[in-house]
């Protein structure tokens, strides 16, 4: 899946998924009530989106596709797909350089903002699944929910 992302985010991506490491960002160890509320609204975030694309006639739920066009974004284009427990897509919104990667494994729910716009905030949220303590960010859940 990082390789259908712009390329201009794919080592960013790449870095995070295979060190835990955000360019040069600190991580912030996040409340558990903040983790699990944060967690929990973001998974169902993702439910509804792919929802949209899993319609009965969908040959294959474990993939998609999904154009939206939003009130605040715009045209809006996220792919997903759901292989081997892992579970990953992203999202771009036209005219902008900005992209969010999601991440769900068994272990933890990853949120990637990586954004090539002068200027523009990035980061990554952490949602352990197991350890409630193990949660953290490098962003506030404020600029998440600006980001989306």
């Amino acid at each position: 899946m990082i390789n259908k992302l712009p390329a201009w985010s794919q080592p960013t991506v790449k870095q995070y998924v295979e060190t835990g490491q955000f360019k040069d960002h600190k991580p912030v160890p996040m409340e558990p009530s903040e983790a699990a509320e944060g967690r929990e609204l973001l998974l169902g975030m993702i439910d509804a989106y792919v929802a949209q694309d899993n319609t009965s006639v969908d040959s294959n739920p474990a993939k998609g596709v999904i154009e939206t066009q939003e009130d605040f974004f715009g045209s809006v284009r996220a792919e997903y797909q759901n292989e081997n427990d892992v579970k990953e897509g992203f999202a771009t919104v036209a005219g902008r350089e900005s992209v969010v990667y999601i991440r769900n494994t068994e272990k933890a729910l990853d949120v990637l903002v990586v954004s090539n716009e002068q200027g523009a905030d990035d980061g990554v949220f952490h949602f352990s699944h197991s350890d409630p303590n193990g949660s953290f960010t490098t962003m506030n859940f404020d600029q998440m929910m600006i980001a989306r």
